[in-house]
């Protein structure tokens, strides 16, 4: 059964009007201020770094090229958020009618999609306010951080503002959870399946994923002889209770916020913890969540429907629900290892040759970004969009501009590629099935466009 593309149609559109927008908005020195020196020598990688930097947060991908605390002034800083919310919005409404139809509950009108909307607004707002509050009350707090983090960290955008009181590895996890449980979702009444109690289930099953994945990440930071005094940012140096409380808050923050609450470089995690991250980035958030990924929830919503005994209404929904996790699962984690090996060519095209080389889980963590919409990194991103890959420095041409096209081609993919799988197995609304059913059983059908 062929579904429709037109969402991850407009989809594309819109992002790339929002990128282009932000673009423009974004270059203004009141936004990204610059010096005399660098107007004058590095004046065309500004403009670069303005639409990198609105492209990834349209698409919340959170990697910026521009330090989001230090070098965006307020006005930048409000305009990314501004951005990251209108990109959120768009990739929740547009995803929001076929996931649901997948899953069993009733979202087939624009009258049910815009109280979707509606709902995610609301608790952004409300979470917003709280943040603020605290902030405010705090002892040189400002409100408008506070803001800043609970937007990043529910909306999935990825940056924070550190050094403030909201910036808590905890409150910002906390926040993550809330975002990426899809309370938007259950506050628009919809719930999963359109049951209360599946939906704690499913919330459930998505805590205990999460407490497995930081029990696993636990076991492979487990402290091996010769293994401390290697990076003194190893998370393995780290007695056994903080480092199981810095894995909880890493596992939450970068399945929901696509956060980072630490520096994964320098080898602070072994290659197997970096691409066990990757692989929760990509897993996602819950219906109703504006993370990227391949929805986890798809998954278990077809091992449910798998287990239910009810008669046939729910066989072939567990048929679709499962082709979509499939065909999710492998088109996001292929485009993922395609951007990775793309980003190992480009580095090795532009690194000194007296450069450490990085490895495939460098890149993976960092492609796992782009794809799901994450600001984890290992440091390969900064490397091959860096400053000093420009012309004049023994260089032909800006070479950092490759590496930025690249990523951003990645992370228009990444959120554009669910949205079109889910559009294209997803079954039809009722009034569309019905209407084919009785032109099938009369022998009429819908005239088509050539007809």
């Amino acid at each position: 059964m062929k579904g429709s593309t037109s969402g991850a149609v407009w989809l594309l559109v819109a992002l790339l009007g929002l990128t282009a927008g932000g673009a423009a908005l974004l270059s203004l020195p009141a936004c990204l201020p610059a010096g005399e020196r660098e107007l004058e020598y590095f004046w065309a990688r500004r403009y670069w770094q303005a639409a990198f930097d609105a492209c990834s947060a349209a698409c919340g991908a959170g990697l910026l090229t521009a330090r989001f605390g230090e070098e965006y002034a307020p006005a930048g800083r409000w305009a990314l958020t501004g951005i990251g919310v209108l990109g959120a919005t768009l990739f929740l409404a547009l995803s929001a009618r076929p996931l649901a139809r997948l899953l069993g509950a009733r979202l087939d009108s624009r009258r049910a999609v815009g109280v979707l909307v509606a709902a995610y607004l609301g608790a952004q707002l409300a979470l917003a306010a709280g943040f603020g509050l605290f902030e405010a009350l705090s002892d040189n707090g400002s409100w408008s951080a506070g803001v800043w983090n609970a937007v990043s960290a529910f909306s999935s955008l990825g940056w924070r503002l550190q050094g403030t009181p909201s910036a808590s590895p905890v409150a910002l996890a906390v926040a993550s959870f809330i975002g990426a449980a899809g309370l938007p979702w259950v506050l628009a009444g919809f719930g999963w399946s359109g049951a209360a109690r599946r939906s704690l289930r499913v919330v459930a099953a998505y805590a205990v994923f999460l407490a497995g994945c930081a029990l696993l990440l636990y076991l492979l930071e487990w402290p091996r002889g010769g293994s401390a005094g290697q990076s003194e940012f190893a998370l393995s140096d780290a007695a056994a209770p903080a480092r199981c409380a810095r894995l909880a808050t890493i596992t939450t923050l970068a399945s929901g916020a696509g956060m980072s609450s630490e520096s994964f470089a320098q080898g602070a995690l072994s290659d197997a913890s970096q691409m066990v991250l990757g692989l929760i980035v990509l897993a996602g958030g819950l219906p109703g969540a504006v993370g990227g990924g391949i929805k986890l929830p798809l998954l278990l919503m077809a091992l449910a429907w798998l287990t239910r005994r009810d008669p046939d209404p729910s066989q072939s929904r567990s048929a679709l629900a499962r082709a979509a996790a499939a065909r999710l699962l492998v088109c996001v984690v292929a485009l993922t290892v395609v951007v990775a090996l793309g980003m190992l060519g480009i580095e090795r095209l532009t690194a000194s040759r007296f450069q450490a080389p990085p490895t495939f889980a460098d890149a993976f963590l960092d492609a796992s970004s782009c794809v799901g919409g994450a600001a984890l990194s290992s440091g390969l991103f900064e490397t091959i969009t860096s400053r000093n890959l420009v012309s004049g420095l023994q260089l032909g041409l800006n070479q950092y501009q490759v590496g930025m096209v690249w990523l951003m081609l990645a992370m228009l993919a990444g959120r554009v590629a669910p949205v079109l799988v889910l559009g294209r197995i997803a079954p039809p609304p009722p009034a569309q099935a019905l209407e084919g059913s009785v032109g099938a059983r009369t022998g009429m059908a819908r005239p088509t466009a050539a007809q």
